[in-house]
């Protein structure tokens, strides 16, 4: 079984509220491995640490973001990738297309919720010390954008696992 982080849009808070039954989550996309660059950018604005949706944990192992400055933020990413030489721009234009039919497919909510507590089971640290350090990441969005340009610059071949765009499903492991 691959680990993975998991990717859902919600209308609560976690940390106002547990989840309830009826309380509408849709799915986003999983990523086997890690957590790609796509979610960071979803989960950057005003992220904060929150109760899990999926698993019963005493601390904060998931991570909320705004949902709509969230997108935003991560089609204007898609339009800087058009004036980078690393992407092909009609195949850019494919995966602007691809991603933009999938959200608006998806009804808006308040929230993207990040879960990655099958990852933190890989690492032997507490699940709270890598959850900070993940917040820690998107709360220098900017600075992981630039080492993504770094290492597709150089690994290009791996470039696009960096990205994970063309991976956005509303089936999941765990569909809520």
């Amino acid at each position: 079984m691959a680990n993975r982080s998991y990717l859902y849009a919600v209308n609560f808070d976690p940390t106002e509220r547990k989840r309830e039954d009826g309380d509408p989550a849709a799915s986003i996309g999983e990523w086997n491995y890690g957590v790609p660059l796509c979610f960071k950018l979803l989960l950057s604005v005003n992220p904060r640490e929150v109760s899990s949706i999926l698993f019963d944990y005493k601390d904060p192992i998931a991570v909320i973001g705004e949902y709509r400055p969230g997108l935003e933020r991560m089609y204007a990413f898609i339009e800087e990738l058009k004036t980078r030489d690393l992407y092909d721009t009609a195949e850019l234009e494919r995966l602007l297309a691809e991603t933009r039919k999938f959200f608006a497919g998806i009804p808006e909510e308040r929230y993207f919720v990040l879960e990655c507590g099958e990852l933190y089971q890989m690492e032997d640290r507490d699940f709270g010390e890598q959850n900070r350090d993940l917040l820690k990441q998107l709360g220098n969005i900017d600075g992981e954008i630039e080492q993504f340009y770094r290492d597709a610059a150089e690994q290009p071949k791996d470039r696009d696992w960096l990205l994970g765009f063309g991976e956005w499903s509303d089936v999941l492991y765990y569909s809520l």
